[in-house]
């Protein structure tokens, strides 16, 4: 018995493998459509940032289907080794419209990621777009081109 004391003991005292906390999304918002935006406005940016050592998710110029305006947008994020999976999807089930609309901006803060740890960003905004990799490090700022996200036909 003293034995298995001594042997819990010690192991209290050594350094034990960091096991990392839960990944969570917090503060989702999004702007409502744009009237009279012109459908020339093609260009639509991902911006990933480290604020205070969580990841600003921020993407601007999005053209979505109308019918988020009733329906709703849910953000949900989940991280599997060192893939992020992150997902903008409908809140509430219902049909497509004839009509899209630009949304300026849609944000969120992701907390829980380690620092110095690269990752691969599965980025899924009502469709599935090509994952790409990044380092989660002070100073990070990854400007991206949504564009250039999306799979080939």
């Amino acid at each position: 018995m003293k034995r298995l004391l001594l042997i819990l003991m010690v192991l209290s005292f050594l350094p034990g493998c960091r096991k990392d906390g839960p990944v969570s999304v917090q503060d989702f918002t999004y702007s409502d459509c744009v009237k009279g935006a012109s459908e020339i406005m093609d260009l639509s940016l991902l911006t990933l940032k480290n604020e205070g050592g969580a990841l600003r998710v921020s993407r601007s110029y999005a053209w979505l289907n109308c019918s988020f305006q009733d329906r709703g947008l849910v953000c949900s994020v989940s991280v599997k080794g060192s893939d992020i999976y992150y997902r903008v999807d409908y809140e509430k089930e219902g049909a497509e419209v004839k009509c899209v609309c630009l949304v300026n901006s849609m944000e969120s803060l992701v907390e829980g990621l380690q620092p110095g740890k690269t990752y691969s960003f599965h980025y899924y905004c009502l469709q599935n777009y090509v994952p790409f990799s990044f380092t989660f490090r002070d100073g990070l700022v990854l400007v991206t081109d949504v564009s250039t996200l999306v799979p080939g036909e």
